[in-house]
């Protein structure tokens, strides 16, 4: 036997001697979501500063005492490239949610929306699930694009498990709706969902994201009026808590933020302001920003799953959930 057949052969009887004996990889288990009782808010637009100005100036909700101070969450890009809500709602970066921009959003894959994942995965009685939403055009409607205009067409997950699945809730995701329709369909929905056992549930305000565009197609620059629609988005979100057992996890965040001129940035628009907020009614990581894929991670870790367990999708890609955990 020459020198090369003895190593190979001694390597393989090593290999065979010490093999058995490490330790085996174990898949984790497949959560179970049970005990579930979230309810995130959207304020669309709303600026990290502007809400710590609100919370100084006792904007209901935010200078409440049960929520912790607002925190900045960022999409990690300019944010007219990377749709903050559907990085919320899949905890994924936007080449892999499918969401690329506002200009190309497209059907996310089965199981990567958070909310499907949590109603899928759900194993006990008594489920509502609430997906009310004031801008017509984000991740979760079943709507497909076409350049910037959108029409009724693909169906997200959401959509198939609330209405053509028939799960336990409601679901108002098609067209845009102002402030108060939004909290006249929200609060029916929550008094109705903290009748059930558990609840995922998702209330989103179009501003004052809406208000900021209306002023910057009429060339102007009205930061005051903005203000004053976050003010009254902070008012229907602390009359919508209001309506919740002490033991509901709360998430107030936004999308993107907002500039104007006259605070002293470059142009009115928020192409260039991914600064969004964070603040939740319970103790989290003390970090002076996260990003947005954690807020989606943060809510499936909340209903119970492990955001750390590799997926494996329908179309057998594999994925990873990505950010920081934040609990």
């Amino acid at each position: 036997m020459d020198r090369r057949d003895f190593l190979k052969t001694l390597g393989v009887a090593a290999a065979a001697t010490l093999i058995p004996t490490l330790p085996k990889t174990v898949r984790p288990a497949r959560a179970e979501i049970a005990g579930c009782r979230i309810v995130v808010f959207g304020a669309d637009g709303l600026r990290v500063d502007y809400a710590q100005t609100l919370r100084s100036q006792g904007g209901p909700a935010l200078s409440s005492s049960s929520l912790n101070p607002p925190t900045c969450a960022t999409c990690g890009g300019v944010s007219m490239t990377q749709p903050g809500w559907a990085a919320i709602w899949s905890a994924l970066p936007a080449e892999m949610n499918r969401c690329w921009d506002n200009a190309k959003y497209r059907k996310m894959r089965p199981g990567h929306h958070v909310m499907e994942k949590i109603i899928s995965e759900y194993t006990g009685d008594d489920l509502y699930s609430v997906w009310i939403v004031g801008k017509g055009n984000i991740v979760g409607n079943k709507l497909k694009p076409s350049g910037l205009k959108y029409r009724k067409g693909s169906h997200y997950g959401v959509y198939e498990k609330i209405v053509v699945e028939g799960k336990q809730g409601v679901y108002y995701g098609d067209e845009s709706r102002d402030n108060d329709t939004v909290y006249g369909l929200a609060h029916d929905a929550l008094t109705e969902a903290v009748r059930h056992d558990d609840f995922i549930c998702f209330v989103q305000f179009h501003d004052p994201d809406k208000h900021g565009h209306w002023a910057v197609k009429n060339e102007s620059d009205d930061y005051g009026a903005y203000m004053q629609r976050a003010w009254e988005v902070d008012s229907h979100i602390a009359n919508l808590m209001a309506l919740l057992p002490s033991d509901t996890n709360v998430i107030y965040c936004s999308d993107h933020g907002f500039d104007f001129k006259s605070q002293g940035d470059t142009r009115n628009n928020h192409g260039y302001s991914p600064y969004g907020v964070l603040a939740t009614n319970f103790t989290m990581l003390d970090a002076p920003f996260v990003s947005q894929m954690s807020i989606g991670r943060l809510i499936y870790k909340l209903a119970g799953g492990d955001p750390n367990r590799t997926q494996r999708s329908p179309d057998r890609r594999f994925y990873r959930m990505f950010g920081e955990d934040l609990i």
